[in-house]
C-alpha cells in the first residue's frame, strides 16, 4: 500500500509482467469486486468510500494467460464528511479508563502534565448507555473533543450534548467552538462558553 486517502488508495508491487489486474473491494470476495487493469506496478483506486476497511487482491496477465491472485491486502480509508443528521454516545469504546480508544474519527487530547491520557471512556454519569467522556481541565491545563468533519456549513450546525460536572472539585466550564485543523488545538476558535453544575446529567444547546 503506497498511499491511502479519503476516496482513494494507491497500490505497488514488484513484478515484470507486461500487465496486472487489480480486484478490489470492501469483502475480501472475489466474486463482489470490482477489477483494473493496467500496465506498470502501480495502481491508483478511485470512487472509495471513506472510512471503510477496503480489501484488493492483484494478479499479473500475460497473453492468454494469467497468475494465481495474490494474498489479500487490506486497507482503511481516511475518515471524510460526515451527513447530518448525527448521532455519537461513545458506545463503541473499546475499554474505560484512560487506555479506552473512541470513534478514529474524532480528535482528543488535554495539555495536563500527567499519563492519564484525558479525555478518556468513563463508565459512569452516562446520559444514556454505558460510556460518557470524562474530561479534566484545572489553572491552565484543558483537555478537548473535536467532533468529525461534517457535509453541512458549520454556521447552519446545531449541537446538542449531555453533560454534568463529576464534583464540586472540578472545572464545570465547557467551551465549544470551531478548528481548522483537528490536529492542532491552537486553532480552535471558541463560540459559546456553558457552565455545567453537578446536580445531574442535563442537556445543552448550542446553535
Amino acid at each position: 500500500l503506497q498511499s491511502v486517502g479519503t476516496g482513494t488508495a494507491t497500490l505497488s508491487w514488484t513484478g515484470t509482467a507486461a500487465s496486472y489486474q487489480v480486484a478490489y473491494g470492501t469483502t475480501p470476495t472475489l466474486a463482489d469486486m470490482d477489477t483494473l487493469t493496467v500496465t506498470g506496478n502501480t495502481a491508483t483506486l478511485t470512487g472509495l468510500a471513506h472510512t471503510t476497511t477496503h480489501y484488493a487482491y492483484v494478479r499479473s496477465l500475460c497473453n492468454d494467460e494469467q497468475s494465481a491472485w495474490s494474498t489479500v491486502l487490506s486497507f482503511r480509508t481516511a475518515c471524510g464528511p460526515i451527513a447530518l443528521p448525527y448521532s455519537y454516545g461513545f458506545e463503541d469504546a473499546t475499554a474505560s479508563g484512560s487506555n479506552g480508544a473512541i470513534n478514529e474519527c474524532w480528535h482528543k487530547g488535554s495539555n495536563t502534565p500527567n499519563s492519564y491520557n484525558y479525555p478518556y471512556p468513563y463508565s459512569y454519569y452516562s446520559h444514556d448507555g454505558y460510556y460518557a467522556m470524562y474530561m479534566v481541565a484545572e489553572a491552565s491545563y484543558y483537555s478537548y473533543l473535536v467532533l468529525p468533519q461534517f457535509d453541512n456549513p458549520v454556521n447552519r450546525t446545531q449541537l446538542t450534548f449531555w453533560g454534568r460536572a463529576a464534583g464540586n472539585s472540578y472545572a464545570s466550564t465547557v467551551e465549544i467552538g470551531v478548528v481548522t485543523n483537528p490536529s492542532d488545538i491552537t486553532t480552535f476558535q471558541p463560540y459559546e462558553t456553558f457552565t455545567i453544575p453537578n446536580t445531574g446529567v442535563l442537556q445543552w444547546h448550542c446553535d
